[in-house]
């Protein structure tokens, strides 16, 4: 007994080696939400022997569990303890981003499922504890609908396109930097204008340029494109099959503008007019 470390129990001297692998492991992490498969370092199975603590609770001495209890985020139920783990995920992925739309494949940096956590979470709302479920809410952008949580993120970038080109008129096939499919968003919300709720109908109407005329949004897309070219020439003598750098046939445009003066709205013929050099008829 006088020697270090003697036990006279094997047993005893098993779960003080587990205990101190958990325990550097809590300290480290800040928690006890160990993985079940979770070896360290040296190869202990640190996972396994969590287990077999929480399966053998109540025949465990009153001081053991007393000690396993004190560390930082101990769990005896394993179904809490993975949902705390997919929550620390949630809240680093919403601050980091500022919202919780996660898409169901998403995996975070060391594999962990958020994605389909997040699914789950929604798909058993109504049987979450009141206290999940409001932990849940409290983070930025949580929602339960995943439809909403789509609009929103459309929404998003739409506003982001906003306030950096000052208008919304985005070309059906416009791509943001990510791969977000902006054009055919926008081109969805005109077709369900009268299907909308109000609250979104007024949010993209408070857009900088918003229309929920595609025509018109054309029209004023190339017509801004002739004002720079009338500002940069001094004139609107665009030849016929002039192309802008961006691939609209601006020659072809203002061809059709000049045919169709009788039908076109007085407003745009006065737009047209006011730029330097417009003629209605070109001398040939």
């Amino acid at each position: 007994e006088a020697l270090p470390g003697w036990s006279w129990g094997i047993w005893s001297e098993q779960w003080e080696e587990g205990f101190s692998h958990l325990k550097q492991f809590a300290d480290r992490e800040g928690h006890c939400r160990v993985p079940k498969r979770y070896k360290t370092d040296d190869g202990y199975r640190l996972g396994q022997w969590i287990s077999h603590q929480r399966r053998d609770k109540d025949a465990m001495e009153p001081a053991l569990r007393q000690r396993l209890e004190a560390l930082p985020g101990w769990s005896w139920d394993v179904l809490s303890k993975q949902w705390e783990e997919g929550f620390a995920h949630l809240k680093q992925f919403a601050d980091r981003e500022g919202h919780c739309r996660v898409s169901v494949t998403y995996r975070t940096d060391d594999g962990y499922r958020l994605g389909a956590w997040v699914s789950s979470q929604r798909s058993k709302k109504g049987a979450l504890e009141p206290v999940l479920r409001q932990r849940l809410e409290a983070l930025p952008g949580w929602s339960w609908n995943v439809l909403y949580e789509k609009w929103d993120e459309g929404f998003s970038h739409l506003k982001q396109f906003a306030d950096r080109e000052g208008h919304c008129r985005v070309s059906f096939t416009y791509k943001t930097d990510d791969g977000y499919r902006l054009g055919q968003w926008v081109s969805v919300q005109r077709k369900t204008k009268d299907t909308m709720e109000p609250a979104r109908r007024q949010r993209l109407e408070a857009l900088p340029g918003w229309s929920w005329n595609a025509l018109s949004d054309k029209w004023e897309n190339v017509f801004s494109h002739l004002k720079q070219f009338a500002e940069r020439e001094g004139h609107c003598r665009v030849p016929r099959h002039y192309e802008t750098d961006e691939g609209y046939r601006l020659g072809k445009w203002v061809s059709v503008q000049r045919v169709t003066k009788d039908t076109m709205d007085p407003d745009r013929r006065q737009r047209l007019e006011a730029l330097p050099g417009w003629v209605w008829k070109v001398e040939k």
